[in-house]
């Protein structure tokens, strides 16, 4: 991919590729637009209910709009969104028998509304066209209220529990879309409620060590964006609405382990095992019994938000803390994860490859400099999700490679209320792309930064 500049706008073309040579002129974003409000209050009058509570009150609206013109076309096409968010929360604690209880309420409100037309460049005609989300309108509301306590058994051993209970409603109308695609359904509707808990055994057998297992579930009700968008993730692809998709739940469990085997050093080991039942992932789909529409002119794949049944993500991570004199400091960190769709047995999207960090600092008086290595593992093509997700059509035949960057950052603070940095990134010039980036990541580069506090 190149950039393209065209006017007063950049966007992206496809190169090279045999059925589309060129593809889009124009793939911008107009500037975002966001209002945001908030009120709270703070009651610290003890009674019945509550010793504490905090109430919280906040709106939030935001719009969005994309702009496109295909390669060659003398129209250009206007997509606009806007989001209104209101959210209410009442959050309380309470000490019952030396132990404290900690409960609250939530209520959510999101209304979006889709608008769309294209314009021609030339007489500045006019016409309308089908929005990315349901041009009628749609709505999702949820309530929710939460309950956590802890158990101490001893000094050493502490049981923390939770638990939460969630009813949700979300509704769309395509109105006028339907003129555009030929599906059977004129509205999406999910009215479902879930509940979730965790429990957290804690152990310190002595001071300087602590051993903690966790077992949990969750949910993830499917949104707006997952049940009732119309977009091409790539070209001759197009996502499309499942008037079927359900919520997905999670089963987890997780153990770690923490300490100072000697005062100078501290390291912590944790690991985890997530089980998905009804999991949301991008699949293959049909549209009134089609595997193949017309999407702005050109034959496109449908895909779709499904539930695939089953699958497992597990992993775990490491990090290591050594403090080797009074101002020099080492830290490492490797995080891994697996992901796997049982049912079709194919690898789930979004599981990025073995990656880490590992740093040596040093800070005396004003001065602090320190040196990093960063580096991510292989993902192999044969672990990318076969479906779109993780852009494998922009790494290399085999996956993407694996790749580290040697980095520098200095900083200097000259008093109280200025400062100075400089960094100095990727020193080795290596050329490599992020896992699921379209866009390969930058070079050789010089970052100096100015810090003033009145």
């Amino acid at each position: 991919r190149r950039a393209s500049l065209i006017g007063d706008s950049i966007g992206w073309i496809d190169v090279g590729k045999e059925d589309h040579p060129l593809v889009f002129s124009e793939w911008r974003y107009a500037p975002v637009t966001n209002f945001q409000g908030i009120a709270t209050a703070s009651l610290t009058h003890s009674w019945l209910l509550s010793d504490e509570a905090d109430i919280v009150g906040a709106y939030h609206r935001v719009n969005e709009e994309r702009i496109t013109r295909y390669f060659g076309s003398p129209w250009r096409t206007y997509r606009k969104e806007s989001v209104d968010k209101f959210t209410f929360n009442i959050d309380a604690t309470k000490a019952v028998k030396e132990q404290y209880l900690q409960y609250g309420l939530e209520a959510t409100y999101n209304d979006l509304s889709s608008r769309a037309y294209r314009e021609h460049l030339y007489n500045g005609n006019r016409e309308a066209t089908f929005t990315r989300y349901p041009s009628g309108g749609g709505s999702m509301e949820t309530y929710s209220a939460y309950l956590k306590f802890n158990i101490d058994f001893s000094d050493q051993l502490r049981l923390t529990q939770g638990f939460r209970y969630s009813k949700i409603n979300m509704s769309a109308s395509f109105g006028n879309n339907k003129a555009y695609f030929d599906y059977t359904f004129d509205e999406i509707s999910l009215n479902t409620s879930a509940f979730s808990g965790a429990f957290n055994f804690t152990y310190t057998p002595v001071d300087a060590w602590k051993l903690s297992l966790l077992g949990s579930s969750g949910y993830r009700v499917p949104n707006l964006d997952d049940a009732a968008r119309f977009s091409s993730p790539d070209h001759g692809t197009v996502m499309v609405p499942n008037p079927q998709l359900k919520p997905e739940y999670a089963y987890n469990i997780e153990a770690s382990i923490e300490g100072q085997p000697i005062e100078e050093i501290n390291a912590g080991l944790t690991g985890y095992a997530t089980f998905l039942n009804n999991a949301i992932v991008r699949q293959p789909y049909q549209l009134n019994n089609r595997d193949t529409i017309e999407y702005e002119g050109v034959d496109s794949r449908v895909l779709a938000k499904v539930n695939i049944g089953t699958a497992f993500i597990g992993g775990g991570s490491l990090f290591l803390d050594i403090d080797l004199n009074k101002h020099l400091t080492f830290h490492n960190r490797i995080n891994y994860a697996y992901g796997r769709n049982n049912e079709a047995d194919e690898p789930l999207p979004h599981i990025p490859p073995l990656y880490g960090k590992s740093a040596l600092r040093y800070g005396r008086d004003k001065v602090k400099v320190a040196t990093s290595f960063r580096y991510n593992g292989w993902k192999r093509a044969s672990a990318f999700s076969p479906y779109g997700a993780d852009n494998l059509d922009e790494a290399t035949e085999d996956g993407t490679p694996a790749w580290w960057t040697l980095n520098v950052k200095a900083s200097y603070r000259f008093n109280e209320h200025l400062s100075f940095q400089a960094a100095l990134e990727n020193i080795f010039d290596h050329h490599y792309r992020p896992f699921g980036s379209e866009v390969s990541a930058p070079g050789r580069n010089l970052v100096l930064t100015l810090r003033g506090s009145f």
